[in-house]
């Protein structure tokens, strides 16, 4: 029962595992595309937060740097900056003492920064003691005193006109315990135009020149705004970091420090690539991290999302898609398995039937009434099989008993030939004593040739050795007509190991000298050509002799069609004309050596002479066995 269902559970398993892979690529590939996908697309929100969070803080920095624009630019604040910077008392603020001026001041000051309040203070100061503020209250002049003597008032001086953007600092206008984070942008106060003494009026104690110095501005912003543009409720771990073009922290100020240090050198990273998954050394954690630099404020906005948190979607899609396949597999080898059944029970039936096949029993007992077609068909085919290896087995040992009867009768052609070797030998001896070199070279072209013809071992031999044979037999001939015979041979190197029956080449030749030349005027000439072409080799043999009869042609071509059917039938003749080595016979071995693309052809030649064309196809069935 095994034996009769092997082939059906062969083709359960290889149809299963091919079903199985495929189904297995196909999650795979989905599992890898959604992924991709849903990355680029957190990638993708991720950038455009960015660009909204950048957007948001340039617009706040630049509403509060339009506000320090709009106080320098003022022509009234700057002189009354330049009076206070010329103020000389003791005794304190000079806005404390020249209400006119503070009231003027501030009054200006509001109306910048209305109607909306941009900003939460403007401030006003120079000399370290005279400042004037509007906005939140002023509550504590000693600290604000000692506030403004602190390093970043140096740095806007060194700036001389251009903005500071402080980072996250407490408010120094208030008190310690009310004071609040706020960011602040200031920038020196200087004469826009010069102002110089005249003869009446306030402007008579004011001489100061374009860009001079005169004080300093600063506008701050609440913290809490930054806080807003940059905080997400939306996504619980989603991280937003903000530094500046230092790499000072902007936000968030409580963060913890060796967690900022991590992703302020993948900012100076220059190979880190924006998009990144990248393992959180705090944390460790895989986040996904972006950050782009804005062109106006010099910050940096870095964001980082944990990869669980965007591949949330994708797991629960493996999970799905696990399902999903697991059950799609199994459905398949249910159904694998009932078709594997299905299609292998007719071959069973085949098999049953085939086992009593015999050799008086061709015939198979198949039941061809269903609609098992294949079986049907498989059942013609397998006679038709049958007849032609009826056939096959009729050609080959009519082919095998012809070889045999050719082999007995170059048997006993062979005429004792150690006796004709030792005669050559003792003929060869008497040419050295005499000293002829002639006797000598034609004993050992004879033995030659005698030995090529008596080795029966290979009836199919190279073309390299029937050339060489035919040149044997032609150098041999020569010695007896000397300049009355020519031959010329042109056979191309790559035709030279192609495999050919034997004793094909040799027998035309000699057909041209025993019978061409009879009736024509020396010198006699031989021509040997060989070519390939279209997988076909060809040797053309030709002489200038007189020719082949039109009776004898037309004889010869009449026994070539009645042969050829014979041999296409299985039926070779034993009776071989001259010795079986006639023209007939050369084309009866070439047929049997190469049945389907033999060529033999005899003509004569228009300028005069016999031609005769062999040839066959380069490899007729593989190492030269007889099709």
């Amino acid at each position: 029962m095994s034996r009769r269902n092997s082939f059906q559970k062969k083709m359960f398993v290889y149809y299963s595992i091919l079903i199985i892979l495929v189904i297995i690529l196909i999650m795979v590939f989905s599992f890898v595309y959604v992924s991709r996908m849903l990355k680029e697309k957190e990638d993708t929100n991720m950038q455009q937060r960015m660009a909204n969070i950048t957007s948001q803080l340039d617009s706040t920095v630049k509403e509060l740097d339009q506000v320090t624009a709009q106080v320098v630019f003022s022509k009234q604040i700057q002189d009354i900056m330049y009076d206070a910077l010329q103020y000389k008392s003791t005794e304190g603020n000079y806005f404390d003492e020249n209400r006119p001026s503070k009231f003027r001041v501030q009054e200006t000051l509001m109306s910048i920064n209305s109607p909306k309040d941009i900003s939460r203070r403007v401030s006003v100061f120079n000399n370290g003691c005279n400042f004037l503020s509007v906005g939140s209250v002023v509550e504590n002049s000693t600290s604000i005193q000692e506030g403004l003597k602190g390093e970043w008032i140096h740095e806007v001086l060194q700036l001389d006109g251009k903005c500071l953007i402080r980072t996250p600092h407490m408010d120094e206008w208030l008190k310690e315990t009310d004071s609040g984070m706020v960011i602040s942008v200031a920038r020196t106060i200087n004469a826009t135009m010069s102002s110089f003494p005249s003869d009446s009026g306030e402007s008579a104690l004011r001489s100061y020149q374009t860009g001079e110095t005169l004080g300093v501005v600063e506008v701050q912003q609440s913290y809490r705004k930054i806080e807003d543009i940059c905080g997400v409720d939306d996504i619980t771990n989603f991280k937003v970091i903000v530094l500046n073009q230092n790499n000072d922290l902007i936000y968030p100020i409580d963060a913890n420090a060796e967690e900022i240090l991590h992703f302020k050198n993948l900012v100076r990273d220059s190979e880190m690539v924006p998009g990144s998954i990248v393992r959180n050394p705090v944390t460790d954690i895989d986040e996904l991290v972006n950050f782009t630099s804005s062109s106006y404020t010099g910050w940096t906005v870095v964001t980082a999302l944990p990869r669980a948190d965007f591949m949330k979607p994708v797991y629960t899609f493996q999970r799905l898609i696990c399902i999903a396949g697991g059950l799609l597999i199994l459905i398949t080898l249910l159904l694998t398995s009932a078709i594997t059944k299905s299609l292998t029970m007719p071959i069973r039936e085949l098999r049953n039937s085939l086992s009593k096949v015999s050799i008086d029993n061709f015939s198979l007992d198949i039941d061809n009434r269903g609609e098992n077609n294949e079986i049907i068909l498989l059942n013609q085919a397998f006679h038709d099989t049958l007849e032609r290896l009826n056939e096959s087995v009729k050609q080959t040992l009519q082919a095998r008993i012809s070889e045999s009867h050719a082999q007995l009768l170059a048997l006993q052609a062979q005429m004792n030939p150690h006796f004709l070797f030792n005669s050559l030998m003792a003929i060869s001896s008497v040419g050295v004593e005499i000293d002829n070199r002639q006797i000598v070279t034609m004993c050992a072209q004879l033995s030659d040739m005698l030995r090529y013809t008596a080795s029966y071992k290979n009836t199919h031999i190279t073309l390299k050795d029937e050339l060489k044979h035919a040149q044997n037999y032609l150098n041999l001939t020569k010695w007896r007509y000397q300049d009355l015979l020519e031959f010329y041979f042109d056979i191309a190197s790559d035709m030279l190991e192609i495999s050919v029956p034997k004793l094909i080449l040799q027998p035309i030749i000699e057909n041209s000298i025993n019978h061409g030349f009879q009736d024509t005027e020396p010198p006699w000439k031989v021509s040997v050509v060989g070519r390939i072409e279209h997988g076909c080799w060809k040797i053309t043999v030709s002489d200038n002799g007189s020719g082949f009869a039109q009776n004898y042609m037309d004889h010869l071509k009449e026994e070539l069609h009645h042969y050829r059917d014979n041999i296409i039938a299985g039926d070779v003749p034993m009776q071989l004309e001259m010795g079986g080595l006639g023209l007939l016979n050369i084309y009866i071995r070439l047929k049997m050596y190469d049945q389907h693309n033999a060529i033999f052809d005899v003509s004569n030649s228009t300028q005069g002479g016999a031609v005769v064309i062999i040839g066959g196809s380069v490899d007729p069935c593989g190492e030269g066995k007889i099709c």
